[in-house]
């Protein structure tokens, strides 16, 4: 769902993946591994985290850097239905990478040094105003990345980092936007609607009988015969019998519509949405221009 999701034309697609420098990544040809991207081996970089191995005894970490060499792809939150739904805080977003290795190298390198990536957001409103960051923190050896719930107004930038000496290299990467059901405000107000339907329908059942018991016992009500119910001319016990039993059909037919047919519901508010036109943004601190 991300412009060149395979990663095999960075820096060159307008809102494709893009880099500070043109050569910070590079691909990796396919040879048995590879056919992915990830940070040049051979380029110096600073560095935003790393770990000598000193603890490898304890924790089992080997040696690992993580190159201050960014790989940024955009992804926009586009649509009324999506904007609705993260501005009530119930949509996550979701990063599925494929991660090879990068060649034959990065294999023979692995017995000393850790793969690692941290990946960082930036998040933006409509009018690309910066209004907070995340990050994953340090993810190694895994290529698992937590899902994350977009803020209000949220329209979000992915910025990915990757360790270097062994790297992890991309072959895919796919991007998702997702309605979290449970978390909607929509969802809850059924939710209760649901539970009150549920109990008032319990008490229908309950007091129905009831009623007709009391009304039977301490008034002249009696339950006219069956073949008052066909005559046309109108009867107060009648009606009154009619308009019980109705009230009763109707609670607990409202309840089972909502229990029963959750489904509806659900083909409704469907948990995936598309992502569309991407675009990047370049960020200073308060503030993001798009290209």
């Amino acid at each position: 769902m991300l412009q060149d999701g395979s990663c095999l034309q960075v820096n060159q697609m307008a809102g494709g993946w893009a880099t500070r420098e043109i050569d910070d990544w590079v691909y990796y040809r396919q040879q048995h591994v590879g056919g992915c991207c990830a940070p040049s081996r051979f380029k110096p970089t600073g560095y935003v985290f790393e770990d000598d191995g000193s603890t490898v005894q304890t924790t089992g970490d080997l040696m690992v850097r993580v190159a201050d060499a960014p790989l940024v792809q955009t992804v926009l939150v586009d649509g009324w239905y999506l904007q609705a739904f993260t501005d009530d805080r119930a949509v996550n977003l979701t990063l599925l990478p494929t991660v090879n290795f990068a060649d034959k190298q990065s294999i023979v390198y692995g017995a000393a040094f850790d793969r690692a990536m941290i990946i960082t957001y930036q998040f933006l409103n409509a009018t690309h105003q910066w209004i907070g960051n995340q990050t994953s923190g340090l993810i190694r050896n895994t290529d698992t990345v937590p899902d994350i719930t977009l803020p209000k107004y949220t329209r979000s930038i992915a910025t990915f980092y990757g360790s270097r000496a062994t790297p992890m290299c991309f072959a895919y990467i796919y991007a998702g936007l997702y309605v979290d059901r449970p978390q909607a405000t929509l969802t809850k107000i059924c939710s209760s609607a649901t539970s009150i339907l549920q109990y008032l329908a319990l008490a229908n059942f309950i007091a129905v009988p009831l009623i007709f018991f009391v009304m039977a016992s301490l008034s002249n009500f009696r339950f006219p015969p069956p073949i008052r119910f066909l005559c046309r001319q109108p009867s107060h016990p009648v009606l009154l019998c009619v308009f019980v039993m109705l009230g009763s059909f109707v609670f607990s037919q409202a309840w089972n519509m909502l229990t029963s047919q959750e489904t509806l519901f659900d083909a409704w508010l469907p948990r995936a949405a598309k992502l569309v036109g991407m675009s990047t943004h370049y960020c200073s601190s308060t503030t993001c221009t798009t290209s």
